[in-house]
C-alpha cells in the first residue's frame, strides 16, 4: 500500500506564541517522541486545572537539596527545610493545595530531609560541586537547547558527574536498572554539558528518595505521625535512600547524538507542519496518565476540559 504523507493544515493549531529561537527541552522533544498532540498542547501552554500532587513533594524535596548543596552542605538541614518551607507552603497554597496535602507534605520532608543528609553526609563531603540547579543554553547542531541539572560535580579523581534526583513512592531496582542504561534525560544532559563545558562527562549519579506511604489515624501534620516516619527510615535508611552510579561510555553517547539530532530534525519538521500531528493512544496511560487525556477525551478542546493557559512555557528552567 502506498503511504501518503499530508503536509498542508496538518499543524493549523500549532501553538503562535512559541518559535524554534526560543529553544529545546527534554521535557519538550520527549513530549513530542510520547504524543505529538500532548507536544502540541504543550506548546500552547495549556495546564490541567487540578494540582499535580505527583510531583508536589519532589519539587519541595528539590528545594531543599539546592539550598543544601549550593551551601555547600554546610548549613543545618532543620533549617534548611524551615526556610524552604516557608516559601513552598505559600506556593502550594497559590496552586490549590489542600491543606492535609500540604501538611502531609511538610510532615515527610521534616523527617525524610535530615535523614537524607547524615545517611550520605560522608559521600558528599567528597563531591565538588560545579553547579547546582543551573539553567544550561547551548547549540547542538545549530539548535538551541535548553535545560536545568539538579547537580554536577566533580570527584577526586577528577572525573565529572551529573546529579539526577527523583522522588517515588515505589522502587523497582530491576526495571530501573535497565531504563537508566540509555535514559533519554541523562543521555540529553550529558551531551548538553560536553558541549557547553567541552568536558568528558562521566556519567549521572541517579539519587532516589523513597516518599513514605505509613499511614495512621492521627493527623499527617502531627509531631506523633513525624516521629513515626522518623523512627521507620531510621530503622531502614537503605529501602529510602538509594543511589545508582551510572557510567555512559563513549561509544553509547555517541550514538545518542546521532539519534538525538534525528529526533531534532522531526520535532522542526513537525513544528513548520511538514509533519501530521496525531495521538498516539497508548502513551495516554503509563505509569502515570498522561495530563491532556481530558483534552482528548472531550474532542480536543482544552477549554471544554477546564483547561488554562500557563504564565510561562519552561517553567522548569525557573528558580524554585
Amino acid at each position: 500500500m502506498k503511504r501518503t504523507t499530508k503536509t498542508t493544515k496538518t499543524n493549523e493549531a500549532a501553538p503562535k506564541e512559541y518559535t524554534l529561537s526560543d529553544g529545546i527541552t527534554q521535557s519538550m522533544l520527549s513530549n513530542f517522541i510520547k504524543c505529538r498532540v500532548a507536544a502540541q498542547l504543550s506548546l500552547q501552554r495549556w495546564g490541567s486545572p487540578a494540582p499535580r500532587r505527583a510531583t508536589q513533594f519532589g519539587s519541595l524535596f528539590h528545594v531543599m537539596l539546592q539550598d543544601h548543596y549550593r551551601s555547600g552542605g554546610s548549613a543545618n538541614p532543620l533549617s534548611t527545610f524551615k526556610t524552604v518551607a516557608t516559601r513552598w507552603e505559600r506556593q502550594a497554597v497559590r496552586a490549590g493545595d489542600t491543606i492535609q496535602d500540604i501538611q502531609k507534605d511538610l510532615a515527610c520532608a521534616t523527617a525524610l530531609f535530615p535523614a537524607y543528609v547524615e545517611h550520605w553526609k560522608k559521600s558528599d563531603q567528597k563531591k565538588t560541586w560545579l553547579e547546582v540547579e543551573q539553567v544550561f543554553d547551548i547549540k547542538y547542531e545549530g539548535v538551541r537547547l535548553r535545560g536545568k541539572l539538579d547537580g554536577l560535580f566533580q570527584t577526586k579523581d577528577g572525573s565529572v558527574w551529573i546529579l539526577e534526583t527523583k522522588t517515588a513512592s515505589q522502587i523497582s531496582e530491576d526495571t530501573l536498572n535497565l531504563a537508566l542504561t540509555f535514559d533519554f534525560q541523562c543521555l540529553f544532559y550529558i551531551i548538553a554539558i560536553m558541549n557547553k563545558f567541552k568536558c568528558r562527562v562521566n556519567g549521572v549519579l541517579y539519587n532516589v528518595i523513597r516518599t513514605p506511604q505509613i499511614g495512621r489515624k492521627e493527623d499527617k501534620g502531627s509531631s506523633a505521625y513525624v516521629q513515626l516516619l522518623r523512627e521507620d527510615i531510621q530503622s531502614r535508611p537503605n529501602f529510602y535512600f538509594q543511589r545508582f552510579e551510572l557510567s555512559f561510555p563513549k561509544q553509547k553517547v555517541d550514538l545518542f547524538g546521532v539519534e538525538l539530532g534525528q529526533k531534532l530534525e522531526d520535532f522542526i519538521a513537525w513544528w513548520d507542519g511538514k509533519l501530521p500531528t496525531y495521538k498516539n493512544e497508548f502513551a495516554c496511560r503509563a505509569r502515570w496518565n498522561c495530563e491532556y487525556l481530558p483534552v482528548c477525551s472531550c474532542g480536543g478542546n482544552p477549554e471544554k476540559a477546564g483547561f488554562k493557559k500557563n504564565k510561562t512555557l519552561f517553567s522548569e528552567l525557573l528558580d524554585e
